[in-house]
């Protein structure tokens, strides 16, 4: 026989399965077997026989009560509790909403952290499946889940492998009938890793120039005469550059665009972007240097360490909890945890490497750039000495800011003394691309600094 109830079941709830409604009304009629005639919302004719989930009810004519209409259908209100005497007009608040949608978080180059958040509402059990559906449209094509059981809450999913695009994503669970809910869909952008340079002509013009991972020229853009010391710029998972003036720091988006000044810095001279997402300054107080941690939006100082008086140069972090520094005073390379902020290891730099020396870190290993010395690589574990870094047409300078595109090493120097060039080189030393940042004749040989970010 055909089942008639269940295709009405399905016809009037199988679309508004977890839909519930609030509304009032006043108790016209106390039935004695815990049911009562309720005027609703205001009508002028009480719907009948309406029972309640308090266990000892004791609802008088005249009282406002609080009526819960069941999976939306009105034919199925319940009393849930006393109200105040203010009618409503009936409103739906969770309109089929058992998994919400949230914001994409911790988005970088290639990969993103979706949320969405199972919602605790009247006929949910836990849930066997929660995911997220993303691609380039809304017909996604692509998902990301686990299997369990799930109650109600925030989640959170990794999803890599993604390029520069504007994806879209969209939360959803496999409730306890294994019936499939879905949240909103919402939008992320993800930008692909840039590479900028910063450099002074002849005529000391200052420029910053903008490459994407292969060296192809994007953008170039005149900025005002910068600090210059090693490590004076960083670049965020979002592609915003921070520019270390000693005295300020200016934070650019993608395009260039000044988002924020930040001033009243006390004579930094490195920055850094850390795993954490936070910006970390080397700055002096006096004689004193100081680590400053910093919210990435704002730039606010959030935490700050004081290491000893030394003449420092070079600032990078690693994707491990460490941070290093070249201690020029007693020439030898220093790794530092910045959550405990003491010194974990040390290392003698047996060339004058350690002055004037840019850092970053490819793999595990420490990149320098350390002036008319030339470059180096030392083991991250600072085991060993350092090793001499082949730049080939590299020959007579290496400005002080390498960068490092996470498994490749940028570099960036004087083409036989003609002209500024940059090289990036993978993992294992060889040569990947070389291109031209400025016309011959056109470098000053102490002012020029690369960036990218680093993770």
């Amino acid at each position: 026989m055909h089942n008639f109830a269940a295709d009405i079941n399905r016809n009037l709830l199988g679309n508004i399965k977890y839909r519930n409604n609030v509304v009032t009304g006043e108790v016209a009629v106390d039935n004695g077997n815990y049911t009562y005639d309720v005027y609703l919302s205001g009508s002028a004719v009480a719907y009948p026989n309406i029972p309640t989930t308090m266990r000892e009810p004791d609802f008088m004519v005249g009282d406002a009560v609080e009526i819960l209409i069941e999976y939306g259908n009105k034919e199925m209100p319940i009393i849930i509790g006393l109200a105040k005497k203010i009618v409503q007009d009936i409103q739906t608040i969770d309109i089929n909403t058992l998994v919400t949608t949230l914001d994409a978080y911790d988005i970088a180059i290639n990969s993103a952290y979706l949320e969405g958040r199972i919602e605790e509402i009247d006929g949910y059990e836990n849930c066997l499946l929660r995911g997220f559906h993303y691609g380039l449209t809304t017909g996604y094509g692509t998902d990301t889940y686990t299997t369990g059981s799930f109650e109600a809450g925030c989640y959170s999913l990794q999803v890599t492998g993604l390029s520069e695009n504007i994806y879209n994503f969209q939360a959803y669970v496999l409730d306890y009938d294994g019936d499939e809910q879905k949240g909103e869909n919402k939008t992320m952008t993800i930008s692909a890793k840039k590479i900028y340079v910063m450099y002074q002509d002849n005529d000391t013009s200052n420029h910053l120039k903008q490459y994407d991972i292969s060296g192809n020229l994007l953008n170039t853009w005149s900025v005002p005469t910068g600090y210059y010391e090693t490590n004076c710029i960083c670049v965020d998972s979002n592609n915003n550059i921070y520019i270390n003036y000693g005295s300020k720091i200016v934070k650019r988006d993608i395009n260039g665009n000044i988002i924020l000044t930040k001033t009243g810095i006390d004579s930094a001279d490195a920055i850094a972007i850390g795993p954490d997402g936070y910006v970390y300054t080397r700055e002096y107080n006096g004689p004193n240097p100081l680590i400053f941690k910093r919210d990435a939006n704002d730039l606010e100082i959030i935490d700050s360490f004081a290491v000893y008086v030394k003449n420092w140069y070079g600032l990078t972090f690693d994707s491990d909890g460490y941070f290093y520094m070249c201690n020029a005073t007693d020439q030898r390379m220093e790794k530092l945890d910045f959550v405990e902020y003491e010194v974990v290891a040390t290392h003698s730099i047996t060339t004058n490497g350690a002055d004037d020396s840019g850092l970053c870190v490819v793999g595990n290993a420490i990149g320098m750039a350390a002036g008319f010395q030339g470059a180096f690589t030392m083991p991250k574990d600072l085991s060993l000495s350092e090793s001499n870094f082949n730049l080939g047409d590299i020959d007579s300078y290496v400005h002080e800011g390498p960068a490092s595109l996470g498994d490749a090493y940028i570099f960036i120097g004087d083409y036989l003394g003609t002209h500024l060039t940059m090289q990036s080189y993978n993992s294992s030393k060889v040569l990947s691309w070389q291109v031209n940042v400025s016309s011959t004749g056109e470098s000053s040989v102490d002012s020029a600094l690369a960036a990218a970010y680093p993770f």
